[in-house]
């Protein structure tokens, strides 16, 4: 309860989060490029709150580019096997997300349910319109970062396209902020690139649009048995 260091063949990796002894349902959050565990520390005082174990390693990310971050990969399959965990819900935010995925491709049964937030475009119209001033390609590039990548991921063997998608097909949940200019889209008419990104995934998207730490995981928490 709180942080640790859990001791990997690897190299020891920084953790926190609540993982009592007794077994239940469990979470595992993975982080965005530039951030940390702490990322979760909302979302870890919830699921605790709630009785669910929850863990939020910190890694260090050398890179953005959707290379399937196969050293990653590797130390969260270490992180489960140290904690015997068989496949726990993984939540990802924005390159955690992509980490989820390729996790699951390349270890299908070592991950439940996918839980694939996005952060990054959660905007208001304020923060949009600052956005659009700070860079005026923005309203072209916003999409061009790592949500892009999901598709990389998912063909990333090229002998297998389609039959990593059919490993996620049933077992994702993609929390999406549907807005256009920083205003609500709740028809998602002008939501096209999430609609896009959500079918590459076999899924139905959730719009997201403005939600609290507290909405995302009651979201969340209505996937888990009790714990």
């Amino acid at each position: 309860d709180g942080t640790g260091t859990v001791p990997l063949g690897s190299g020891p990796l920084d953790v926190r989060g609540f993982w009592p002894p007794e077994p239940g349902p469990a979470v595992v959050c993975l982080h965005d490029f530039g951030q940390t565990g702490a990322q979760f520390d909302g979302a870890i005082a919830l699921l605790k709150a709630a009785g669910v174990r929850v863990l939020a390693p910190t890694f260090t990310m050398p890179t953005e580019k959707p290379d399937g971050h196969p050293e990653l990969i590797a130390r969260l399959l270490a992180l489960l096997d140290w904690l015997g965990v068989p496949a726990p819900i993984l939540f990802g935010r924005d390159l955690g997300a992509v980490l989820c995925c390729a996790f699951k491709v390349a270890h299908p049964t070592r991950a439940g349910t996918l839980v694939l937030q996005n952060k990054h475009q959660d905007v208001d119209a304020d923060q949009f319109k600052a956005k659009c001033k700070k860079d005026p390609n923005y309203v072209m590039t916003q999409y061009m970062d790592c949500w892009d990548w999901i598709a990389s991921v998912l063909e990333a063997d090229k002998s297998k396209i389609g039959a990593n998608v059919k490993k996620l097909k049933g077992k994702v949940v993609l929390m999406w902020p549907c807005h256009f200019k920083g205003r609500p889209d709740a028809k998602q008419s002008n939501s096209k690139v999430a609609q896009i990104v959500a079918s590459a995934l076999r899924t139905k998207l959730v719009d997201s649009y403005g939600w609290s730490e507290e909405k995302a995981i009651e979201h969340l928490r209505a996937m888990l048995p009790n714990p």
